[in-house]
Formats: structure tokens, C-alpha cells, sequence
């Protein structure tokens, strides 16, 4: 009796259960390839993407994606975003104008006619990609007014490759008094630390720079200290170069890729006054300024102040800083308006005379407005 109860209970359940559905007739989803604005000879795997895999750090890599256009009017593109600032897309077709980096409201429009083809180029610099040596995913969007395809997204897959890393990336030399020695330095160590790569020497240094490295092992890891110098006659204003090391192969024999560190800093004189000009008479008719030497241990004295040009009176009113004798490291100076500027804003020289054989005069101009 149990056993014929059981048999009728289980056949009463299975008379109860709903049919399965029936699948649709056709594609779950539209096919995008045929519509909207598409990608032309894509991967069939996966047609927005593309893969770079490994590249070599300092490489630029670029991919071209060819877009067509196959909505029956004419598409504009509004926007263009990349998703890191290493990756530098650039969008052109006949007769429209060229689009590189962002795309924004105030850009030219970017129209693509039915048919018509366009490439969106995605360039990588590789030096700006923060972590090397792991898997790296960009992506450029772009927005249009395609009723198909009004978003589109293309992607690009890297490993940035890279045996070295310096601490900090580039040296500044920051300020650089002419004429006297100014030197920084920086930690160049394996990346991955048991890598087998090693620094071989200086291969070449540009710019008004002298450099040298020397091996410094960290526990395990392979590690060099480098010390760049800047030239005593490096021309005043900003300098720029390049330190290129020579390094091994990747198991530490042969030669491998040069390693670079950029450089730079600037030339200044050595005493300076910051800041490097003034203005007077917009509700204030005095102002500070700080005359300092940049070379440690250097002191100068003040010997006196005047004023060139046509204007208002001026005066100085000078103090110097922990003063040794007359001189001293450090003079704050106070310059201010003797008497009012009743005429259009004038342009005076305040010039510091001082007893420095290899600087014996520094200017400072000094706007004064009218009062």
C-alpha cells in the first residue's frame, strides 16, 4: 500500500511540472557586426580587443583599429576618453579633422558618412605605466550619436617588461649655483628583485652632466647608486638630459636594453633673491625680499642698495641672518615707496651692490602702480 502510494505521488508531481520553455527563434542578442559603427577584420573571439602581451619598458607599441560606418546617415562622434594617461588614442578619416587624446564639447565635430571608414590608432608610452611588470588592461570609449551603436569601447592588454628601477625615476638637481658643484643621486635595483640583470657602467650622459655608479648590494636583490654632477659652466636657466646606463641580458650575461634616467635642474646664480621681482603701490607700498646664498658655507654682505630708472622714491632697509661680522648666509630686505606714484605704473631696478668678487651686483625689478 505505501509502495503504491509512492508511485502515485511521484507521477502526480512529474504531470504537475510545466513544460520546459521553448528557445526563441533566432539570436539572443542583436548582431552588432552588421549594424552601427563596427569594427572591421576583428578578433572572432573577442573583436574589440587587441593584445600587445609583452613589450620591452621605454617601447611604444600601436594598434590600429579600422571602424566603418554602417548605420544609412551620418554618425558624429562627441567624446573620446582613454583610461590611463599612457595610452594616446587618435581617431582620423578622409576629410575630417584629426583627433588626438581627448575628445570634448568644444572639439570639431568628427562625422563618418554610411560607409565610410575611419582608424582609431591606441599608442601606449610605456614609461608612463606605473607597474611593471604585471598584466595591464587599457581602454579607449567612445561616444557617438549612432541609434545602433552609440557607445563603444575598444581594448588593448600589456605587460610591461622591466629588470630595472630607479628611486626616485629621474634625478633634479633642483637649483644649480653657476659655477660651483651641484650633485644629486638615485637607487637604481633589480624589478623583480631576484633578477639576474645587472648594471655594467655608464654608456653615455647628455646634457651638462657627469655621472657615476657604483654597485651597492641589498640583501638579495641587486642594487647601484648612481651620482650625477652638474657641469660648473652649465649656462643659467633650465637644463635638460639623459644618463643611459649599459646593462646585461636577463641572465645577467651578454648585453642588454639601455637603461635611462631623464635629468635635470636649473642654473641659477649663486646668491639669489626670492622673490625674483616686485610689485608696489596695490594697497601696499613695502614689500620682503630674501637675498641668500646657495652655496653651503658661502656668506656675502650687503654693501648697498639703489634704485635705476625713472619713479617714485624708493629705499632698503636690510637685516641680515645670524650674521657673521658683516656678512652673512642669509638678508632679509624690506624695500618699500618713499614718496607716492602719481602717473601710470613705472618699472623701477632695485640693485643690490655686494661684496662677492663673482657676483658683485643683483637686480631685482620693481613694478610700482599708480597712487
Amino acid at each position: 500500500m505505501k509502495r503504491s502510494l509512492f508511485i502515485f505521488t511521484a507521477l502526480f508531481l512529474v504531470a504537475c511540472d510545466p513544460p520546459a520553455p521553448k528557445p526563441p527563434d533566432g539570436p539572443l542578442l542583436p548582431d552588432y557586426r552588421t549594424r552601427g559603427i563596427v569594427i572591421l577584420d576583428p578578433n572572432p573571439q573577442r573583436p574589440n580587443f587587441w593584445d600587445f602581451d609583452r613589450v620591452s619598458y621605454g617601447d611604444r607599441p600601436v594598434h590600429v583599429f579600422r571602424l566603418k560606418n554602417l548605420d544609412p546617415a551620418t554618425v558624429t562622434f562627441r567624446s573620446m576618453q582613454p583610461s590611463c594617461g599612457c595610452t594616446l588614442p587618435t581617431l582620423r578619416s578622409a576629410g575630417q579633422p584629426l583627433v588626438r587624446g581627448l575628445m570634448g564639447a568644444d572639439s570639431p565635430p568628427f562625422r563618418l558618412a554610411p560607409g565610410a571608414e575611419a582608424e582609431l590608432e591606441i599608442a601606449i608610452d610605456t614609461t608612463l605605466v606605473e607597474h611593471m611588470n604585471q598584466d595591464k588592461l587599457v581602454t579607449v570609449r567612445l561616444v557617438c550619436d549612432s541609434v545602433n551603436t552609440p557607445y563603444l569601447a575598444v581594448e588593448a592588454h600589456l605587460k610591461v617588461m622591466r629588470e630595472f628601477y630607479g628611486a626616485p625615476a629621474s634625478i633634479d638637481l633642483g637649483e644649480i649655483p653657476q659655477g660651483y658643484d651641484k650633485r644629486a643621486s638615485a637607487r637604481i635595483a633589480t624589478d623583480p628583485p631576484d633578477a639576474k640583470a645587472v648594471i655594467l657602467g655608464v654608456e653615455r650622459i647628455e646634457g651638462p652632466f657627469q655621472a657615476s655608479v657604483d654597485e651597492e648590494k641589498i640583501g638579495e636583490r641587486n642594487s647601484w647608486i648612481v651620482a650625477v654632477d652638474a657641469n660648473v659652466d652649465a649656462p643659467l636657466g633650465f637644463v635638460r638630459g639623459k644618463l643611459v646606463l649599459k646593462t646585461s641580458g636577463s641572465d645577467g650575461t651578454g648585453t642588454g636594453r639601455p637603461f635611462e634616467m631623464p635629468l635635470s635642474g636649473n642654473v641659477v646664480p649663486p646668491i639669489v633673491a626670492r622673490p625674483g621681482q616686485l610689485r608696489l603701490g596695490q594697497g601696499t607700498d613695502s614689500a620682503l625680499i630674501a637675498v641668500e646664498c646657495l652655496v653651503p658655507g658661502e656668506k656675502v654682505e650687503i654693501l648697498a642698495v639703489r634704485f635705476e630708472g625713472p619713479g617714485p622714491e624708493c629705499a632698503a632697509d636690510l637685516t641680515p641672518v645670524n650674521p657673521d661680522g658683516n656678512r652673512a648666509a642669509k638678508w632679509q630686505v624690506v624695500l618699500r615707496l618713499v614718496s607716492k606714484n602719481p602717473g601710470g605704473a613705472v618699472t623701477r631696478t632695485a640693485v643690490f651692490e655686494l661684496d662677492d668678487p663673482k657676483l658683485p651686483v643683483l637686480r631685482v625689478p620693481v613694478t610700482i602702480d599708480a597712487r
